[in-house]
């Protein structure tokens, strides 16, 4: 993906190692943990890492953008036989 942006695949690299580094730092972490409580419950949360954690939601949210872009070609099919 970022070497689709026009980044070489050395600074594709090289941005992934600093993110990566970012991603594991604890400091970043106790950030996002905030977020997540701030508009989840733990129940909630608990809920949540249940459905990450089923393969079928794990193969939706992989498909949801390729699903999402064939469903917007079928609503702007559908557009245009309606003018």
């Amino acid at each position: 993906m970022i070497t689709s942006a026009g980044y070489s695949v050395e600074e594709a690299r090289s941005y992934a190692d600093d993110m990566m580094k970012v991603i594991k730092s604890p400091e970043f972490r106790k950030r996002l943990e905030a977020i997540y409580n701030k508009h989840f419950s733990l129940e909630e949360l608990t809920q949540i890492s249940q459905a990450l954690s089923n393969p079928a939601f794990s193969k939706f949210l992989q498909l949801k953008p390729i699903i999402q872009q064939e469903m917007m070609i079928e609503v702007n099919n559908e557009y245009k036989n309606i003018k």
